[in-house]
């Protein structure tokens, strides 16, 4: 006879790989996060350093770059918790 997987190993085989895609997605848009807040605030640090008006425009600069750091950090917490969450489903 050949040795078929059950349901149950066929639905772990599926899930982990689907878990696994899902954590490198979240982690490629992390990367994307981090990349896109350092373009938008080298570009606003260049536009303030021809035209600087206030102390606040560093604030503000020094803000955008936090939610995009704040969205990166979230984008990496899913990707951990999708991974421990498999790792006890499995165990």
């Amino acid at each position: 006879l050949v040795d078929r997987p059950n349901a149950v190993e066929t639905f772990e085989a599926i899930l982990t790989s689907t878990v696994l895609g899902l954590k490198l997605v979240a982690e490629a848009l992390s990367a994307l996060c981090v990349a896109a807040g350092m373009i938008v605030a080298l570009y606003r640090i260049a536009r303030f350093r021809q035209a600087p008006s206030r102390r606040t425009g560093y604030i503000r600069i020094r803000l955008t770059m936090v939610h995009f750091f704040v969205l990166a950090l979230e984008f990496q917490l899913a990707a951990y918790i999708s991974v421990r969450s498999m790792r006890c489903w499995c165990a």
